[in-house]
């Protein structure tokens, strides 16, 4: 049952990136359109939320907190990092321009950290989309009854940019689904191998015995 529903999450994430890259500028122009003072706010405030270092502290704080899963912190930190290496090499190799570099929409006025935005920080896939994706699968497997907020978050962070101007819809898809299958696969990993939890061990015997 459960591999039957990820192989239909896989098609429609395929079909829905195959899609948004048709239309890619129809729909964030559509988006961008639909600018006015509360989605402003709604959206630099998610932004304000979803800063590397605030989701790495907050998930791991939450990680500490339940002592029975406190041994997962190296992998939630892995995943961040091969997550963040993926979307970089991404990046870097294909290029592609940002939206409003393009003069298909204009950047959002008053955008904080607007400087962050360069001509050659480019848009393929969307780092910060991809990396509240990628501590889904933990979310979703260790805290049930936060799953559904860490999603619904992780999409207003993938709309936000949109909204902004700053990432086309394909970029945010790719980097949501980049982010889940790496979230997964360290987590399939771990949970057979162990290896990065008997570290987390080892570590805190160490400071223990001293």
């Amino acid at each position: 049952m459960i591999k039957k529903r990820v192989w239909w999450a896989s098609l429609a994430t395929l079909i829905l990136f195959a899609a948004s890259l048709f239309f890619d500028r129809q729909i964030i122009q559509f988006i961008v359109s639909l600018r006015d003072n509360f989605l402003n706010h709604l959206f630099l405030s998610v932004k304000f939320l979803d800063t590397e270092i605030f989701i790495v502290l907050f998930l791991t704080l939450i990680l500490l907190w339940r002592k029975n899963k406190r041994e997962w912190v190296i992998p939630l930190w892995l995943t961040v990092l091969v997550t963040g290496i993926a979307a970089f090499v991404l990046k870097y190799s294909i290029q592609r321009p940002r939206p409003f570099v393009q003069n298909i929409v204009t950047l959002l006025p008053g955008l904080i950290d607007k400087a962050s935005y360069h001509t050659f920080d480019f848009s393929f896939p969307s780092f910060d989309t991809a990396l509240v994706f990628c501590a889904a699968p933990l979310i979703w497997r260790f805290f049930p009854k936060f799953r559904y907020f860490w999603v619904s978050f992780s999409v207003l962070v993938g709309l936000s940019r949109i909204y902004f101007g700053v990432h086309f819809l394909s970029d945010v898809v790719f980097g949501a689904a980049m982010g889940i299958l790496i979230g997964i696969a360290i987590i399939n990993f771990e949970e057979k191998r162990g290896s990065l939890r008997k570290i987390y061990s080892k570590i805190m015997g160490s400071l223990r015995n001293k």
